[in-house]
């Protein structure tokens, strides 16, 4: 698992209305290609949100909100509770990378078992999720592990620690735990609308379906002028503008692509193809 550091600056996800609210109601969207709106999907997160947790395990309820969202928005099941051992067990993390000034995953006290990160002064639980999701940093960006964890499929509980500028999230399942097998793949960030907020990074990844190898999977991505209605025709997509792409790191389960894109805005087609497997979707910024 590698070791993430907090970038720059505040990681929280500004709220704010839609940018193409008119656009979405103006142009015809198809539901295969847009699974939300952008009313229902600003509706989810501020449900998702409203969640309150009590005593001491209200500010980890905060950071499981946060991750719900992340999960809710890259269409994978978006129920992960807080569990108070988990939250424990962070805390012992967090406490021991304290104790030692850095981060580790060697240091025992579930530091193996945990998604660990670092800032400078204070680290709210909340703060540490997106840092989770953006993942930067040379030992973090081939293969983007603590995004991949906090995607992960299976996950249903998680606890959050914190000490002295150091966060844990626990993360990984027991020794012997069965993952559910996934029948098609998923995406950071989502397909279909999704919001700018909730963007961190310029590392994309995509999640093979179950059985689907990466390992020898390529990506193409275009700047579509329009909404799509319908899956583009090639000679459509010559039309578009082709985005270059900077680095590509392939794994067995999954690949993660850095494309030349600077802010997260516009309508982008993207297409992967993986041997005689291939998907292809729309992600639309607001």
């Amino acid at each position: 698992m590698a070791h993430a550091q907090a970038p720059a600056g505040d990681n929280s996800p500004e709220t704010k209305p839609a940018r193409r609210e008119a656009s979405e109601k103006n142009t015809a969207r198809s539901k295969a290609l847009y699974p939300r709106t952008q009313e229902s999907i600003n509706k989810t997160i501020a449900a998702i949100q409203a969640k309150k947790g009590s005593g001491n395990l209200a500010e980890a309820q905060e950071a499981v909100n946060a991750l719900n969202v992340y999960r809710y928005l890259c269409g994978v099941p978006f129920s992960v509770k807080v569990n108070a051992s988990m939250c424990s067990q962070a805390q012992s993390a967090a406490d021991a990378c304290a104790a030692k000034g850095t981060l580790s995953h060697s240091l025992g006290a579930y530091t193996d078992q945990c998604n660990l990160a670092a800032a400078s002064g204070n680290l709210p639980m909340v703060n540490t999720v997106h840092i989770y999701m953006d993942d930067a940093g040379a030992n973090n960006r081939e293969v983007r592990g603590h995004r991949q964890h906090c995607l992960k499929y299976g996950l249903t509980s998680t606890g959050f620690g914190k000490q002295k500028g150091f966060g844990a999230m626990r993360v990984m399942l027991g020794r012997g735990a069965k993952m559910p097998k996934m029948k098609r793949g998923w995406s950071y960030p989502g397909n279909g609308f999704y919001p700018a907020a909730w963007m961190k990074g310029n590392g994309w990844s995509y999640y093979a379906p179950a059985g689907i190898s990466m390992k020898k999977a390529n990506v193409t991505m275009w700047k579509l002028a329009q909404p799509p209605t319908k899956v583009p025709t090639p000679s459509e997509l010559q039309q578009a503008q082709k985005i270059s792409m900077g680095s590509v790191f392939t794994h067995d389960g999954q690949i993660v692509f850095e494309p030349g894109i600077q802010t997260p805005e516009g309508i982008y087609w993207v297409e992967i193809k993986a041997g005689n497997f291939s998907d292809k979707y729309v992600v639309e910024f607001f």
